[in-house]
């Protein structure tokens, strides 16, 4: 009997300890399971927004590229338009300058490029005078060359009478302007600074005015250029211009702003003088006087 009872408790704890196990193993599980499954629910969930981002970048991409290509298609038309009103314009211009020639004057395109080729020959020489004179250089200013040389060069202090060598360097020139006189004219520009020029070589120095002193040196220059260089040019255009457009603040003595200026520019339009018999009038015609013209009196519309 005692046998029997010691038996039925052993298999009792048996099942105890087996069921006991068993629901371990599926506790076990389920937190795995579970656990498994949250991970994948926060995995799913960043696939999920970066799907999102990824969509938002694919739509603003596919916009920008639609903006591009409409972009590109009004570009092209654009271009398309200008490349026509570029061929217009040649095709017009081939027909008046075909018309020109035949009337046998150059056309335009052939005054370009002598004015081209005019420009050119005049900066070669001046650069080349730059380069043998000491303090010399040359700028651009407007398209063209601009030859400066100290005054230094050309004249004593206070004076306006040209050097040799100043002459010397002014028959290059004339000859760099040489064939050009149909299209450019010379400018020669005189310069001083704010502190004036005394003259020397005399018991009494003077100071010579700025205005005077830089209007006689351009004239002298032109008269040279003119007259003993033999410049075919109708026009030699001088200017003094005092102490105005310095080219450096503040430089006196025998600073930069002491120079002459040498370019060419394009000769402005002719001008024609009145033909014989024609009277400009300088004051207001009265109604009923005679026209000083015509000899006939004027009619205001007046009563």
């Amino acid at each position: 009997m005692a046998y029997l009872v010691k038996a039925r408790v052993g298999r009792s704890q048996g099942a105890v300890i087996f069921w006991g196990l068993v629901s371990a193993f599926f506790a076990s599980a389920f937190c795995y399971y579970y656990l498994e499954n949250r991970s994948n629910e926060e995995k799913n969930r960043t696939l999920v927004d970066q799907v999102m981002i990824l969509q938002g970048e694919r739509d603003s991409l596919s916009s920008e590229r639609e903006k591009l290509e409409a972009s590109a298609g009004d570009t092209e038309k654009q271009l398309t338009e200008r490349e026509q009103f570029l061929q217009e314009k040649e095709n017009n211009l081939a027909q008046e300058e075909a018309q020109i020639e035949a009337m046998g004057t150059p056309a335009p395109g052939q005054q370009l490029a002598a004015q081209a080729a005019g420009v050119k020959k005049f900066d070669d020489t001046v650069r080349q005078i730059a380069a043998r004179v000491p303090d010399a250089d040359v700028v651009v200013r407007g398209g063209r060359p601009v030859l400066r040389v100290p005054n230094a060069y050309f004249f004593e202090p206070g004076d306006h009478q040209l050097k040799p060598d100043a002459q010397a360097l002014l028959n290059l020139v004339a000859q760099a302007a040489s064939g050009s006189a149909s299209r450019f004219e010379l400018r020669v520009e005189s310069f001083t600074d704010s502190d004036g020029e005394t003259t020397t070589g005399t018991d009494k120095p003077v100071t010579v005015d700025a205005w005077t002193l830089t209007a006689g040196r351009a004239g002298a220059i032109a008269h040279y250029l003119r007259d003993a260089g033999g410049l075919p040019f109708q026009d030699v255009i001088a200017v003094g211009r005092a102490d105005f457009l310095p080219v450096e603040a503040g430089s006196t003595g025998s600073g930069r702003n002491r120079r002459i200026e040498i370019t060419i520019a394009p000769a402005p339009s002719a001008f024609h003088a009145p033909e014989p018999g024609k009277i400009l009038r300088a004051k207001p015609v009265v109604a009923g006087a005679a026209d000083p013209a015509t000899d006939n009196a004027v009619n205001t519309g007046s009563p």
